[in-house]
């Protein structure tokens, strides 16, 4: 007997992983499969404000959301990149930025826009920067070369030109309100024929061959699915409860394991275009602005400060803007699921894994997942196929993550601390130390999602390496071989002059979100 094919999705868990699949699988497949979400009407939500990365603005693109409506709904600033204050020590810079990049970095083509990053003759303008970084020639910061985001985080500005158009070529991202953006996922999916219910998942029925059947929730229905996400966060009620797939924990590479989250005023009168993240004494605070208020959190190790110490150190950084009784303790967890698709049941978000949120990947973990999920999509309950590879890339491009993520604190230049001098004392994984010999003597890969399913590329490296002092010490023989040292060095410096100048042709965040407000009222939105 042929198997029925998928016309019922279920989804365990709301937040932002159980609404943005509902959302996600209702556009993409319309009509034809039928979505139910089921969520405890009991569970908080952390919102605090989460920061993303580019995806997302397409992810919301694709949802039917235009930037002009969904920002200001969701509370949402842009940002431009992360700024990391203290991770060098004491002898690196004060900070360095993880801006955005076009991705792969495009060679020689002169209709790209200038600060797409070509250089000209067939070479980057990273390979040219580390040429001349290693050569002794410069020291200036690899990002005020390749692209205009520093230059324009310095200046307070925004993706808009004075005009109120987007500055072409410029990637960048959200910072937002994670609770609006669920009630906003929510009431769309709704309006789009989700059904939703609230109700507690008090078990769950199998089938002869160990699939998913139905859930059973406290007041005696019974949901009945084809295909299970379960967004149950770290709980992973179905994925590490119901079908026991073993957890690979990553506490011993990921010292982090806490949390404390509250909201507070600004720091300034307008929101910087940035995510702050700073080194503290047991891990690091980040600063998340949103138009109305910012999220703050102190990430830390338990292992190396207790609750209480924490909570001191974070509100002495906070200076007046937070107090005790509004900090919230979260746990975290980092590592994965050996896999994230067992059966007819795809975990979702924390439900399958997590890293650490010091680069803003779990919004970015969840659009991967559903993208791969919509690629892979099941033919029916017991399709191998396609479970085992929609597995294998999960894991490559969480593992491609972890690698990027760790780099932090195994370069960092930090030792004030036992935490500090513990965690850069960490052997790197294997897939990490090979890419740091690449780099250190000027090995660039071919940057290309699709084959290597990585998600940090090479310029990402850079300007992350750049950024903690790591010591380069040869450069690619090709760049040498097809440009002399005056050719470099005018094309980089032609290159941070470009960068400059669009900092002075943008609208200042501030005006760039007034405007948009504006706009959207006199829109009668």
């Amino acid at each position: 007997m042929r198997p029925s094919p998928i016309k019922n999705v279920v989804i365990l868990g709301g937040g932002t992983a159980g609404w943005l699949s509902a959302a996600y699988l209702n556009r993409a497949l319309g009509a034809e499969i039928s979505i139910t979400l089921v969520e405890s009407p009991e569970l908080r939500s952390v919102g605090v404000g989460e920061a993303t990365v580019p995806t997302f603005q397409h992810t919301m693109r694709f949802l039917g959301f235009e930037e002009s409506e969904w920002m200001p709904q969701c509370d949402a600033t842009w940002k431009l990149g992360i700024r990391h204050i203290g991770w060098a020590g004491s002898e690196g810079r004060p900070y360095f930025l993880h801006p955005f990049f076009e991705f792969p970095e495009p060679r020689h083509l002169p209709t790209l826009a200038p600060w797409f990053g070509g250089a000209g003759q067939g070479l980057t303008l990273a390979q040219c920067w580390q040429t001349a970084r290693t050569e002794g020639w410069i020291d200036d910061p690899f990002v005020d070369f390749v692209v205009p985001n520093e230059a324009l985080c310095q200046a307070g500005g925004s993706p808009l030109s004075k005009d109120g158009t987007p500055l072409a070529g410029l990637r960048y991202a959200h910072h937002i309100d994670a609770d609006r953006l669920v009630t906003l996922l929510r009431e769309t999916s709704c309006s789009r024929g989700v059904k939703h219910l609230r109700d507690h998942v008090t078990g769950v029925e199998r089938g002869a061959q160990g699939e998913l059947i139905a859930l059973k929730t406290r007041t005696g229905a019974s949901v009945h699915g084809d295909l299970f996400l379960d967004c149950s966060g770290f709980r992973s009620m179905l994925l590490g409860g119901e079908l026991k797939e073993p957890f690979e924990s990553l506490d011993h590479q990921f010292f982090v394991d806490r949390a404390l989250a509250t909201r507070c005023s600004l720091r300034g009168e307008e929101p910087a275009p940035y995510t702050s993240a700073y080194a503290a004494s047991s891990g690091w605070i980040w600063e998340t602005p949103l138009r109305s208020r910012a999220g703050q959190g102190y990430t830390f190790s338990q292992r190396h400060q207790s609750e209480d110490e924490a909570a001191a150190e974070f509100l002495d950084h906070l200076g007046g803007r937070g107090n005790e009784a509004d900090l919230r303790l979260l746990t975290l967890r980092p590592g994965r699921h050996r896999r994230s698709w067992v059966e007819n049941c795809v975990a979702i978000g924390l439900a399958s894994s997590f890293i650490e949120p010091l680069e803003s990947t779990s919004i970015l973990l969840i659009e991967y997942q559903l993208a791969t999920l919509l690629n892979q999509f099941p033919q029916n309950a017991h399709d191998t196929v396609r479970r085992d590879q929609f597995n294998r890339t999960v894991a490559s491009v969480f593992d491609s993550v972890r690698d990027f993520v760790l780099a932090h604190y195994l370069l960092s230049g930090r030792r004030d601390t036992p935490f500090w001098a513990e965690v850069t004392a960490l052997d790197p994984p294997e897939s990490l130390s090979r890419r740091l010999q690449e780099l250190k003597q000027g090995v660039f890969r071919p940057d290309s999602s699709l084959a290597s399913a990585t998600i940090f590329a090479t310029r990402n490296y850079m300007a992350l390496l750049d950024g903690l002092n790591f010591p380069f010490e040869a450069s690619s023989p090709t760049v040498t071989h097809l440009a002399s040292k005056s050719w470099i060095l005018d094309t980089l410096e032609k290159a941070r002059a470009r960068h400059s100048g669009v900092a002075q042709a943008v609208l200042s965040h501030g005006e760039a979100l007034r405007l948009q407000q504006r706009d959207r009222q006199e829109s009668g939105d």
